[in-house]
């Protein structure tokens, strides 16, 4: 089993909760219902079609629409069911070929009623790198997935700073003038055995206490690899662009990512590079700019809580407006 640093903080990411929330299927993110086309909207108002509820915590169901307008939307929910004041919803209007889905906050709480107002998919704030930063993107293979679902694989992220030993001289004398960089890798780990706080006080950051990795990682993930930059990123997601026909994995597929080193531009910090292998989803995918170009939306499968990694972006990198 794994021994941790004092300088490591692991968590354990549940794929199986994070599989069943973003089915594998073609799904638009949206950031209110009247985007869907009036005819299908209509099936829902009408309450011909019910949409799918996912919580915070993973549960979903089936409901039908109350109300809808431009703001808000009123749904309702089973009595059974907590829900709290400002819980994060999304709500998935199926249809054939294609899901749509729009995420909330619950405004107000009548239940079993809930009043939801809508929340644009990349509400968060985001930043802009002022140097070109790349990043290799890998869809996960069938395999992978499979051992996910039946949890023989599982997922934890680990961030730990990496402090290389000074480089010795010839006479074994540390080279004084020798700058030593030390990293903060931030990492989405494949592991065969976990054991984690089975009743945590925070449930988006159950601790892990020990782990064993699973070996040759590269080898079970897909081996069709996509080199990219990124065009703006915050902790929970970026948007990547990529040449047109690059094999991206379908929308709603889960990909693993693995960034260039990211520069440190503040030498008090006492980090100086970033390095960062995480998984993600693919929430959309449209056209970019020059004609044989496209940008990708992936959403990571735990936003990066780390408040060095929230630092260097503050620091570093532009804020989008």
């Amino acid at each position: 089993m794994k021994s941790f640093s004092l300088e490591e903080s692991t968590h354990f990411i549940d794929t199986v909760k994070v599989l069943n929330t973003m089915d594998q299927q073609n799904v638009h993110q949206l950031n209110r219902p009247q985007k869907i086309s009036k005819n299908l909207l209509k099936e829902f108002e009408k309450r011909e079609k019910r949409v799918k509820i996912i919580t915070d915590d993973g549960m979903s169901y089936m409901t039908h629409l109350i109300s809808v307008d431009s703001r808000e939307l009123v749904i309702r929910l089973l009595d059974n069911l907590k829900i709290r004041f400002k819980s994060h919803l999304l709500l998935v209007f199926p249809s054939e070929g294609k899901d749509y889905v729009v995420q909330g906050f619950v405004k107000k709480v009548f239940l079993p009623i809930v009043v939801l107002a809508y929340v644009d998919p990349r509400y968060g704030k985001r930043w802009t790198l002022n140097t070109e930063a790349q990043v290799h993107l890998s869809p996960v293979s069938d395999q992978v997935l499979t051992l996910f679902m039946n949890e023989d694989l599982k997922l934890i992220r680990r961030s730990d700073v990496i402090r290389p030993a000074a480089l010795s001289g010839r006479d074994g004398e540390p080279e004084e003038k020798e700058k030593v960089d030390v990293a903060l890798a931030i990492e989405d780990v494949l592991c065969t055995h976990v054991v984690f706080d089975d009743a945590p006080e925070d449930v988006q950051n159950v601790v892990v206490y020990e782990y064993e990795e699973a070996e040759c990682f590269d080898s079970i993930l897909s081996q069709s690899v996509t080199l990219g930059r990124i065009h703006d990123i915050s902790p929970s997601g970026l948007a990547m662009i990529a040449k047109k026909g690059d094999a991206l994995g379908q929308v709603g597929g889960l990909v693993s990512l693995e960034f260039h080193d990211l520069l440190s531009k503040n030498q008090k910090s006492g980090i100086d590079v970033f390095k960062l292998r995480l998984f993600g989803i693919v929430r959309y995918q449209r056209p970019f700019g020059e004609e044989d170009e496209q940008i990708f939306g992936i959403k990571f499968v735990k936003t990066i809580n780390d408040t060095r990694f929230l630092n260097f972006l503050e620091e570093t990198a532009e804020a989008l407006t």
